[in-house]
């Protein structure tokens, strides 16, 4: 018997790859004779880039940015120089809970520092860049990110918006 093994991430608590090692060890103490494949998931959000990279033999550079409040941190690019490509995850900057205690504070957020982590890829020169997005817990539709690369929008009185 074969058995495929394809855990996203227990939010929270386990990795999708923590999953798939825990589930796996209960099968084997259970049937040593089964044959167990493990292939961990994600959907796009938390953890998707560093599955990737694992999966690819990526190499992680940590580079400082904005989170989604504005407030100094540091993220992953995760780079592999024989393709020439990056991997970059939203959730990473843009969906740490604890920082949002009220309603009034998540209108506030904005995908401005994510514009910015795909901004310090640049530099490596990537012929591809892959942008995992998800688990993030911004409403601005993308505007930060627009506004980091110079992007413009204004009332109706000509008063610029933040992001």
């Amino acid at each position: 018997m074969r058995i495929v093994l394809a855990f996203d991430k227990f939010k929270g608590t386990f990795t999708a790859r923590q999953v798939c090692e825990l589930v796996a060890d209960g099968i084997r103490n259970r049937n040593p004779k089964i044959e167990i494949i493990q292939r961990p998931m994600a959907d796009g959000g938390e953890g998707s880039a560093s599955l990737l990279a694992a999966s690819l033999g990526m190499d992680s550079l940590r580079v400082e940015v904005s989170d989604l409040l504005g407030r100094p941190t540091e993220a992953n690019v995760y780079w592999q120089n024989a393709r020439r490509l990056a991997v970059l995850e939203s959730a990473e900057i843009l969906g740490n809970a604890k920082s949002l205690a009220t309603e009034e504070i998540l209108l506030e957020s904005n995908t401005w520092g994510f514009g910015k982590l795909l901004q310090k890829a640049f530099p490596l020169r990537p012929q591809e860049v892959w942008l995992c997005i998800g688990g993030t817990l911004t409403a601005d539709a993308g505007w930060g990110i627009a506004s980091a690369f110079g992007l413009s929008a204004y009332d109706e009185n000509g008063k610029r918006l933040r992001p």
